[in-house]
């Protein structure tokens, strides 16, 4: 049976005004927070001076703005006591993994493979060959691809010199599809590793911009087809950013 879940709207547009202040680190007025929320100045005024009396907001008197106070670090400081970044990756794959309802995978490049680390199973019936402690080439798939291609130009070259006989491009053509997955930060395939198995994947990156893993979701071609790409792509950009996210704020040192 469905859950029939009752959502308590003040809670949640108070945690949304806290979101909305911390993404942009500068004190706001009721009036500009009751715009970005579209909520009325009442609704929104009654709301911040709550969260001022709990001490997760204060108002600077002289300008009557309001900045997040310190209330929010007690629920940080057992936020990063109680979670590391394995739970905050594995938290956005199974949410993608039931959205979506297709396999996702995290992988990495070791020792000139791509190496599933994680991997979220789906509830249908296909279920795609990769798990954790499996490699794939880095040449062939979308998975491969990806970690490919944010590679350096000396590694590149060398997974191209090892393969060659194996890539169906020359190099010039080669080293140009990695340059289009990397600017499009995305890479698709269908059937380049699992037959009647399509494929996309995204880049996940550290805090500081520089390439971690490769997360994928997988299933069959016509499957993907009929979801969508793009609506794929989407969702899988937004789970790697939100992944960043997580990895950024545990680094942190309370």
């Amino acid at each position: 049976m469905k859950e029939d879940l009752q959502y308590i709207n003040s809670i949640m547009r108070a945690i949304n005004i806290l979101e909305i202040m911390a993404e942009e680190g500068l004190s706001m007025g009721i009036t500009d927070i009751s715009k970005r929320l579209d909520l009325h100045k009442s609704t929104t005024f009654n709301i911040v001076k709550t969260l001022e009396k709990c001490g997760w907001l204060v108002q600077n008197k002289q300008t009557n703005l309001y900045h997040i106070g310190f209330g929010p670090l007690k629920v940080a400081a057992s936020a990063l006591q109680n979670n590391n970044e394995r739970d905050a990756i594995l938290h956005e794959m199974e949410t993608i993994a039931q959205t979506i309802n297709e396999d996702v995978v995290l992988s990495a490049v070791s020792s000139g493979v791509g190496l599933c680390i994680e991997k979220c199973v789906s509830n249908n019936a296909l279920v795609t060959s990769s798990k954790p402690g499996s490699t794939v080439p880095l040449h062939r798939g979308a998975t491969g691809k990806i970690l490919l291609a944010f590679q350096s130009e000396k590694f590149i070259d060398a997974v191209y010199q090892d393969n060659q006989d194996d890539i169906p491009v020359s190099r010039q053509q080669f080293e140009e599809s990695l340059r289009k997955i990397k600017a499009q930060r995305y890479s698709f395939t269908s059937a380049e590793f699992d037959d009647g198995v399509s494929a996309i994947a995204v880049p996940v990156m550290d805090a500081g911009g520089a390439f971690l893993y490769g997360l994928s979701v997988a299933g069959p071609i016509a499957r993907i087809e009929e979801k969508g790409v793009s609506d794929i792509v989407c969702q899988l950009t937004q789970a790697a950013r939100r992944i960043t996210d997580h990895i950024r704020i545990l680094s942190i040192k309370l």
